[in-house]
């Protein structure tokens, strides 16, 4: 015997062992790999551009909705305080033309806001007395000793405070 292939896969493998490399298989895999290391280079750029993308679109709609909010909080802020404005300003007309006659729990049912907004009135005299306040029982109750009202007396304002 030769020492040639013993049966027919040796000698398949055998040929393809045998075989030189050939240039043109070399050119082929690094063309391979090239093509396979541009295409990975291009989805990474396409998957950073699309999350870039993504998160400004995110940031644009976060700020445009706390915007929205944020104006409807001042407007929200803005209508309670004018509608507290309104009925503060009326309370102290009516309590100038009628004094302590003035009827207030049926003057304040009277009063047409909204039912959310919770409108306690009182009419306070010059030495902190509770002369009048909106409530169901009246109890009498001296304030004379709360900071907002030592500001107002140490003004010497002859104006109603409305607070």
């Amino acid at each position: 015997m030769t020492g040639g292939p013993k049966n027919q896969d040796d000698a398949d493998y055998s040929a393809v062992r045998q075989r030189p490399a050939s240039a043109f298989g070399v050119r082929q895999d690094k063309a391979i790999a090239g093509f396979v290391l541009v295409m990975i280079v291009v989805i990474w750029v396409s998957v950073i551009t699309v999350t870039g993308n993504e998160e400004t679109t995110a940031i644009t709609a976060a700020i445009s909705s706390n915007d929205n909010l944020a104006r409807v909080l001042e407007e929200h802020s803005l209508r309670t305080l004018e509608a507290a404005d309104q009925i503060s300003r009326q309370l102290a007309h009516e309590y100038e033309e009628q004094g302590r006659a003035l009827n207030l729990p049926v003057w304040h049912k009277g009063l047409n806001f909204h039912p959310m907004l919770h409108i306690f009135a009182a009419v306070i005299g010059a030495q902190g007395d509770a002369l009048l306040h909106s409530g169901g029982d009246f109890k009498p109750v001296n304030l004379a000793d709360r900071p907002y009202f030592k500001a107002h007396m140490e003004s010497g304002s002859r104006m109603p405070l409305i607070s």
